[in-house]
């Protein structure tokens, strides 16, 4: 095998690789199908459960329950009071907190995930097609 030839083959196989590795770290946001389930419940949750959270980690957590012991979160919008919290956090956060209730969320939210969710609920119904009635005429 001439020198061209194995620096060719060390080239394909470290192409391989880098391939293998970039495949692997995006097959983990691509492969999930849906959006971790369930909710945390922003008054009672705890530091590691508001972690769940995308964007939200232990600096705003512990902002968060700061804000809370002195008043209680009314609404899902007061989050917007909490420093590092702005508009855009918040559409992603809306899904996944509720202000009552059992904390129900047990894996990471990625923001990815959050956005295909914040997405999804801000998508308008499918309007009927004009001349059909909704009684099936």
């Amino acid at each position: 095998m001439s020198l061209v030839q194995r620096s060719y083959l060390k080239l394909a196989a470290f192409a391989a690789a880098l391939l293998l590795m970039t495949g692997l770290q995006l097959g983990g946001a691509v492969v999930r199908a849906e959006p971790p389930a369930g909710v945390v419940n922003i008054n009672q949750a705890s530091p590691e459960q508001l972690m769940l959270l995308p964007r939200i980690g232990e600096s705003k957590a512990k902002r968060i329950m700061d804000y809370r012991q002195k008043t209680p979160f009314k609404t899902v919008n007061e989050l917007a009071r909490v420093k590092g919290i702005g508009l855009k956090s918040l559409r992603l956060l809306k899904p996944f907190v509720r202000i009552d209730g059992p904390t129900t969320l047990t894996a990471d939210v990625s923001v990815e995930d959050a956005e295909q969710v914040s997405k999804a609920e801000a998508a308008p119904a499918p309007s009927p097609k004009p001349g059909k009635s909704a009684g099936g005429q």
